[in-house]
């Protein structure tokens, strides 16, 4: 039997789902280097493999596309009632149906830097090669709870659900690094590291409150990007400097609303070379006020840019990232439904989901 192609598998799953397919199909076609899960690197023994490693990805990756269901259980299960259409795609020989024992194997011990070079990260030069110049490029840090992975304290190995770090291109909907972390305070030099490492050059940075520290902003001067940082009461006495800083009346604000006049923002320029204790290049403060919800909400920030439309990309895109991106993975992937506590199998299967949401952004 002929294997079918990455391409005609993709097209069937996508216009099974209500997304035209013609874009994805023009980018596939386009782009001769990219054959979904082909290149990842293999890590078993090859004289005890019976199914292809592709083919274990792709079936796994249709699963949770088709289906939304991250259980290595219900993945087999999917495979063994569908046969006849696996089959079709070349996917199952000899009606040998992976166990799922075999896709926790697999998820398990995956090379994760291997299956995100060779998907992720090529999907991602290609969008890079063909986008319009939009200015600044929003990078956002995003850490996220994957409810289902800890156990309860009733249990004999009580343990706390884990945490992934996401850092996201939000303009092509593409996680660029996502890393399990033990706990949530455990993101700070996680993140801080994978900054320094990047080139952010032209790049806006957002993160939440967790991650205004004084080293971050460091991290990202030093890779040549610019910040923007939510301030809450983790740094309780920059807050209140802000705070003042507003509430004085003399000084000059300026103040501007987005478009549908969900939300008004409020800029307070700096002087060059001010800093605050271990705070550097600060150019200003900020505030946002969001009418969205019944109750109105406030939030304050920090950041090295005095540009107002700059600004304002920063906020409306990290907002983006909570209601769009983990809106996606856990309404329509139902990310959270996944059991299990490997941090490898865990961290693989994010890296699956993140490039689902990114060929639907494509």
């Amino acid at each position: 039997m002929v294997k079918n192609n990455t391409l005609f598998i993709l097209k069937d799953i996508i216009s099974n789902i209500h997304l035209d397919e013609e874009d994805v199909a023009d980018i596939i076609i386009n782009s001769k280097h990219i054959h979904l899960f082909d290149d990842v690197e293999d890590f078993r023994d090859k004289t005890k493999i019976r199914y292809n490693l592709c083919d274990i990805l792709l079936m796994a990756f249709i699963v949770i596309l088709e289906r939304g269901k991250q259980s290595f259980y219900y993945m087999s299960l999917y495979v063994r009632f569908n046969l006849e259409k696996f089959k079709s795609l070349g996917l199952i020989q000899d009606d040998n149906i992976p166990s799922h024992d075999t896709f926790r194997r697999v998820f398990s011990l995956l090379n994760s830097e291997s299956l995100i070079e060779t998907t992720i990260d090529r999907f991602y030069k290609l969008l890079r090669s063909i986008e319009e110049e939009k200015g600044l490029r929003h990078i956002g840090v995003d850490g996220k709870t994957v409810n289902g992975t800890g156990r309860s304290v009733d249990s004999k190995n009580a343990r706390k659900n884990t945490n992934v770090l996401n850092i996201y291109d939000s303009f092509t909907g593409t996680c660029l690094i996502s890393e399990t972390v033990d706990d949530k305070t455990n993101e700070i030099p996680v993140a801080q590291k994978f900054l320094y490492q990047m080139d952010l050059k032209n790049d806006l940075v957002t993160a939440d409150a967790i991650h205004c520290q004084a080293e971050t902003t460091k991290a990202i001067r030093y890779s040549n990007g610019h910040y923007l940082l939510t301030v809450k009461d983790n740094q309780s006495l920059l807050l209140e400097d802000i705070e003042n800083r507003f509430n004085n009346k003399r000084n000059k604000i300026i103040r501007i609303s987005n478009e549908d006049k969900s939300k008004d923002i409020e800029i307070l320029k700096l002087p060059k070379g001010f800093e605050y204790n271990d705070f550097k290049d600060i150019r200003s403060y900020v505030k946002m006020t969001s009418y969205k919800r019944k109750s109105k909400c406030i939030r304050y920030y920090i950041s090295d840019l005095i540009k107002a439309d700059e600004i304002l990309l920063g906020i409306d895109e990290h907002w983006a990232i909570e209601n769009d991106l983990h809106k996606l993975k856990d309404d329509y992937l139902n990310e959270d439904s996944f059991r299990c506590i490997d941090k490898k199998a865990i961290k693989n299967i994010a890296i699956m989901n993140n490039l689902i949401v990114q060929l639907i952004y494509i």
